[in-house]
């Protein structure tokens, strides 16, 4: 059972830490390597790849395994971190708890998810007039017909209930 725990903890531990962290640090070498200039120099990118290799001979393989463990160490911590920031980020983005912020953001909150309100109402508002306006319109045969609804309709889904 024990096993099995563990299996299961590296599992995860490279799926959802070290693989991403690890395609991240891909991309950066790459974007630092070959930078603007050769965007798409392939040959480039392998022959500085191959520089990080260690050189054949005794304890080229210790050597090796030593630079795999320190991009999986890096990868992972890189991995830490971006999951940390993605999640304070979606914190602060969506704010479903924020009820429960200390007292300064707990305020700054509030007076965002009340101004949201009242543009929502606001856009709302402005979408019925035009609906009744349009219906007016209509119901009047004025030639043309009625108004369009996009804009209005487009304004009321820009903002978040």
């Amino acid at each position: 059972m024990l096993t099995e725990l563990g299996k299961r903890l590296a599992e995860r531990w490279m799926s959802l830490l070290v693989l991403p962290g690890a395609l991240f640090l891909a991309a950066s070498f790459a974007a630092r390597t070959l930078g603007h200039t050769h965007a798409v120099d392939l040959d480039l990118l392998v022959r500085e790849a191959q520089a990080w290799r260690p050189a054949p001979g005794a304890g080229a393989g210790a050597r090796l395994a030593v630079l795999l463990l320190i991009v999986a160490l890096l990868a992972a911590a890189v991995g830490v971190v971006a999951q940390t920031l993605g999640s304070l980020v979606e914190r602060l983005w969506f704010a479903a708890d924020w009820g429960s912020w200390p007292r300064p953001l707990h305020a700054l909150a509030r007076w965002r998810v009340a101004r949201r309100r009242q543009r929502h109402a606001g856009a709302v508002a402005t979408y019925q007039r035009e609906r009744r306006r349009s219906g007016e319109l209509l119901a009047s045969g004025t030639p043309g017909g009625g108004t369009d609804l996009g804009p209005a309709r487009l304004a009321v889904a820009r903002v978040s209930p």
